[in-house]
């Protein structure tokens, strides 16, 4: 069973040493309901009541030792979580992990950890009977066919969502990022792409669900999404030039 590191941004390194309230958040990411095992590397500290913790749906779920080298959490999540982020107070820690609990057994003797770089597969895919086959988990495609969500936000940070004509509009106002979440994710959805209304997509890869958006960046209107099986299959289509989004109708690969 391979090992998958679900960390959205593995390598990133958070410093809550010289920020005023000494606490720094890592970024998001989605997770399933199920046992995980989640991990980092505190790399530096000088002071009293460092803290490391992991966080889903609002609600600290894991809390590491905050000594100075790994500090490993075991998670339970009873249902879909987001946001699901990594937290550390008073320290430097980096080389973020989350992985299945199921697979961090099998391979806790030993083996290379999964954050390591996987090695490419070959992109060779045959459409129209053979061996892959893709296809869009949101049926229909178009938002305005769902109600509208509002982006999530941190504190001092505000934002609207509505349902329009052409499908959700959505507005961040305030220094923070928000963060948009798709409609409930059908069965088997492991990763959603977006459609923008001037045609261009936002590309989500391996779990990812979620669209950033800035002040700078508002209003923005989306019209469609694409739910896949597989987490690896936008990036595929992206370099060979395929739609990321897309209905059965219009390419039924």
């Amino acid at each position: 069973m391979r090992r998958t590191n679900l960390c959205a941004k593995p390598a990133e390194t958070l410093d809550a040493e010289s920020i005023t309230d000494y606490y720094a958040n890592g970024s998001f990411m989605s997770l399933r309901p199920g046992q995980y095992v989640a991990s980092c590397d505190v790399t530096h500290s000088e002071v009293e009541d460092v803290k490391v913790t992991f966080w889903a749906n609002h609600t600290q779920v894991g809390t590491g030792n905050g000594a100075i080298g790994a500090n490993v959490m075991r998670i339970d999540l009873q249902s879909d979580s987001t946001p699901c982020l990594f937290a550390v107070r008073k320290c430097r820690a980096t080389d973020f992990i989350v992985e299945r609990a199921d697979t961090h057994a099998l391979a806790s003797g030993g083996g290379s950890r999964p954050s390591s770089p996987r090695r490419p597969r070959p992109i060779s895919p045959q459409f129209g009977g053979g061996r892959v086959r893709i296809k869009n988990l949101y049926n229909p495609p178009t938002l305005k066919d769902y109600p509208a969500n509002m982006p999530w936000t941190p504190g001092g940070t505000t934002s609207t969502g509505e349902k329009t004509t052409d499908g959700w509009k959505a507005t961040v106002t305030g220094s923070g990022t928000g963060w948009l979440y798709p409609p409930q994710q059908p069965d088997g959805c492991k990763c959603v792409c977006w459609q923008k209304q001037d045609g261009t997509y936002w590309k989500n890869v391996n779990d990812g669900v979620t669209i950033p958006l800035t002040q700078a960046e508002s209003p923005i209107t989306i019209t469609r999404v694409c739910g896949y099986a597989d987490g690896e299959l936008p990036g595929m289509l992206d370099e060979i030039g395929l739609p990321l989004v897309f209905a059965a109708t219009d390419h039924p690969y």
